[in-house]
């Protein structure tokens, strides 16, 4: 097999929007226990460039697969998350701004001539975290992509 070294620029957008119910546990509260109705919503954007090494292992002239390990560098993450309850408590509403964080992503793919096709794992990277909430993200990704030169 050989090596190669690898960067590829993305720009990534998360906008999803969760309702759950949590219960408070207070027994110095006349609602204990009662289930509290929250929305979380999340406004995140980032430009990040993963720079890796990357292992090739030939099946044949035109056809290969491989192996990568990448540092994902976030060169503009931003955005924040909006947590609201509809229960009319005191912690009616908090707003978390997220900021930009590294990690690392591994691969793993197949390529065909001038095609090729890639999957790859970001492991969790903390978005944001204060003393009451914490928010974590990771993602998969499928890459296609087809050789111009």
């Amino acid at each position: 097999g050989t090596w190669s070294l690898f960067v590829n620029p993305t720009y990534e957008k998360f906008n999803p929007s969760k309702d759950y119910i949590s219960y408070i546990n207070n027994p110095g509260f006349a609602n204990d226990k009662d289930p509290v109705h929250y929305n979380v919503k999340v406004n995140y954007s980032s430009i990040e460039v993963p720079v890796g090494a990357r292992r090739y292992f030939f099946i044949n002239k035109f056809s290969k697969i491989f192996v990568n390990v990448a540092y994902v560098i976030d060169l503009a993450g931003k955005g924040d998350i909006k947590i609201t309850n509809s229960d009319g408590l005191a912690n009616g509403g908090v707003e978390i701004d997220i900021s930009s964080r590294n990690n690392l992503a591994f691969g793993a793919g197949y390529k065909y001539k001038r095609f090729s096709g890639e999957f790859r794992y970001n492991l969790q990277r903390q978005l944001s975290s204060s003393l009451i909430w914490s928010a974590k993200y990771n993602s998969f990704e499928l890459n296609l992509s087809y050789r111009i030169l």
